[in-house]
């Protein structure tokens, strides 16, 4: 069947406009509001890239298991730069939703770094799913010697950013531009009216960027005797 809708070219350049840009407008107003908080991450991020490497350089390339480990690790801080580079672009549910596989992947790895557990082997098998990693992490904290609050704070934002995953009210009010009264917005953009929510995540995201290489310290230890 033909496709009979006509364009509209105001409209069509919008789109394109939008899968063409930069982003610059919205990066600019993130950064001037949260370009501090922007290095503090950076920071803590590099610190724990630092412990995650020198773990990696003590991988034995013929030992799958601590390869997998390193592999989940690295993925999860990888997409944590990423996240959080979105969310600074005015990509807020992008960005929500890739953060969700950063809890994912932060459980994932600790999960595989423990020997007596099964969760790295059925992994490699493709019979583990990445979205039980936060709630068996809970469950086998004490084997894998993880603070009990830090899980907590896990589940917590982990609960919260399901409604990334999924068409929400929180997704759709994403995409609402407040400050000039609700009126839909389309790609990325930054909103005054929503600053007092953007500061929450920004704060929560950089706290969690500090706790990485303490985590990534753990993962490697439970790791060394793969």
């Amino acid at each position: 069947m033909a496709n009979s809708h006509s364009v509209r070219p105001e409209l069509a350049q919008l789109v394109l406009h939008d899968l063409r840009s930069g982003d610059a407008e919205a990066r600019a107003a993130f950064l001037k509001e949260f370009g501090d908080a922007e290095i503090q991450f950076a920071q803590a991020t590099s610190a724990a890239l630092g412990v995650w490497s020198d773990f990696f350089d003590t991988v034995d390339r013929n030992n799958e298991s601590k390869g997998v480990v390193s592999a989940v690790a690295f993925t999860a801080l990888n997409h944590n730069i990423s996240s959080f580079k979105l969310f600074m672009s005015g990509y807020t549910v992008a960005s929500g939703s890739l953060f969700r596989q950063v809890l994912e992947g932060i459980s994932l790895a600790l999960l595989c770094s423990a020997k007596s557990l099964t969760v790295r082997e059925r992994f490699m098998k493709d019979s583990y799913s990445a979205n039980n990693a936060v709630s068996d992490l809970a469950k086998h904290s004490k084997i894998i010697q993880v603070n009990a609050d830090a899980v907590k704070t896990l589940q917590f934002a982990y609960k919260f950013y399901h409604k990334y995953a999924h068409l929400s009210k929180l997704t759709i009010a994403a995409g609402a531009n407040f400050s000039l009264g609700g009126v839909p917005n389309v790609g990325a953009y930054f909103d005054p009216a929503k600053v007092r929510e953007y500061r929450k995540e920004i704060k929560s995201r950089v706290s969690l960027a500090r706790v990485l290489p303490n985590i990534m310290t753990l993962v490697a230890k439970n790791a060394s005797s793969l």
